[in-house]
């Protein structure tokens, strides 16, 4: 079963092993703070993102052993799909969540981890989601057990509360915990309080961490305040999650029908189901809480949709009927992957266009040195190295798009004078204000030819 799921994922990412995977700007900012962290950069006061520690810690982990190349950190997500997939069949089988022992919930698992190019990035919604998948066969612990439920259902709370600290959008589960327990359990409020009390100590001992040992005003404005955003999804972003899911979106929902419509499943089998629906509508939630609206965000209700599509060929009629639609599904991941990657036929599906690194070489006054952008675009990262704590733009223009503040000028004339920047890419036009403010500096920097970059003299 194991060299099953690992030969299915190899056959889907072989053409893609070379490292042809376009590169995203949220993955650009995992790979400098993979890179910064292994400098010896503290999280969060030298490096300003909004990357939950939990993620950072693993984007440093990988840095440290196998260096800032995209590979790596892709092999590391390969091994994640891996490692949830056979978790995640395991689950089904010892929970009796089917009618009978089955692998095909792990092969729908990485199929649908396949569907879009950066699903198969080191996301934190990624991450987060094995712990996801621990906290549901925490649940149906709870459901099998004859004495209903016990204390220890502290734990489903816990995971949850874990998952968050990689991916903070997934606290849109522990309401998916809390109303699950109320509708198809016996949980009394002293259980849902455990439940609740589980998912707020991951959080509080990080951030005890943070408040002892590093500096928990940081980690408040970094993470706190601005990992969850209600960015507008726009039409273009509505197409790509359309085109990518629908059909497996699709799948999900005759094999959910299938298996409510089944007389043979008893009640905590059907309960099990009702659960992982509701997981999938909260995962639509922390979708919506996603800063970036792109399919690498839905993680979240992967798991659970592959149980329904599971089911879909389980309970699928027909001779050989199940093993051509797994086929016909397979053909169409393969399909819809290609033709965001490299189209198969026509122009592809344009896809992810908005968060794609550019092709494009920037000049040469700017490769390998050491830069600081300024904006959302930071495609130039990759042909150079980022210093200063300004990492992220929607946590930098505090400081850089009002400088006006006492607190700002001075951590912009610390975060220079301790990181000089050699090139200043200025993608914003605040650092004349910038300069105006701080005369100090603006004698250590010219204009060169280009507009918007700005040299050490």
């Amino acid at each position: 079963m194991v060299f099953a799921i690992i030969l299915l994922l190899l056959l889907l990412k072989l053409p893609f092993l070379s490292g042809d995977l376009p590169t995203l700007l949220p993955e650009m900012e995992w790979l400098v703070l993979g890179e910064k962290m292994g400098h010896g950069n503290t999280l969060y006061t030298e490096i300003w993102t909004s990357v939950a520690p939990l993620s950072a810690f693993i984007y440093w982990v990988v840095n440290l052993f196998m260096g800032q190349e995209q590979f790596a950190y892709e092999l590391t997500a390969y091994l994640f799909i891996i490692f949830q997939a056979i978790y995640l069949s395991i689950i089904v089988n010892r929970r009796e969540i089917f009618l009978e022992r089955n692998y095909v919930v792990g092969a729908v698992y990485v199929l649908l981890a396949n569907l879009s190019f950066d699903l198969g990035k080191l996301s934190p919604a990624l991450m987060g989601t094995t712990f996801l998948i621990i906290a549901y066969n925490s649940f149906a612990k709870q459901i099998g057990n004859r004495e209903g439920v016990r204390d220890d259902v502290f734990e489903v709370g816990l995971f949850v509360g874990i998952s968050t600290l990689f991916h903070p959008p997934f606290v849109a589960f522990l309401p998916w915990i809390i109303l699950a327990m109320l509708l198809f359990t016996g949980a009394s409020f002293r259980q849902i309080l455990l439940i609740v009390l589980g998912f707020i100590l991951p959080l509080f001992i990080v951030g005890i961490y943070f408040y002892f040992v590093s500096d928990f005003e940081a980690f408040r404005y970094n993470v706190l305040e601005s990992s969850i955003r209600f960015t507008q999804l726009s039409i273009g972003k509505l197409f790509e999650i359309f085109y990518t899911f629908t059909i497996p979106f699709l799948v999900s929902l005759v094999g959910y029908f299938f298996l409510i419509t089944n007389n043979r499943y008893n009640g905590g089998q059907g309960r099990m189901h009702q659960i992982a629906f509701l997981g999938v509508i909260f995962g639509g939630i922390a979708y919506i809480l996603s800063p970036y609206k792109i399919p690498m965000q839905l993680y979240g209700m992967l798991p659970f949709m592959a149980i329904f599509i599971a089911g879909f060929f389980l309970h699928l009629k027909g001779t050989y009927l199940p093993e051509v639609a797994f086929i016909l599904l397979l053909s169409i991941t393969i399909f819809i992957q290609y033709q965001g990657v490299k189209p198969l036929f026509g122009s592809g599906f344009n896809h992810l266009n908005e968060v794609r690194l550019s092709n494009e070489m920037p000049p040469d006054i700017v490769r390998g040195k050491k830069m600081l952008i300024i904006g959302e675009r930071i495609d130039e990262y990759k042909h150079g190295k980022q210093v200063t704590a300004y990492l992220n733009w929607n946590l930098s223009k505090r400081d850089l798009a009002e400088p006006n503040d006492y607190e700002s000028v001075v951590n912009i004339f610390d975060n220079f004078r301790k990181e000089p920047p050699e090139v200043i890419i200025d993608k914003k036009g605040v650092i004349p204000t910038i300069f105006k403010r701080i005369p100090e500096l603006a004698k250590d920097y010219k204009k060169s030819e280009i507009k918007g970059i700005y040299l050490k003299k």
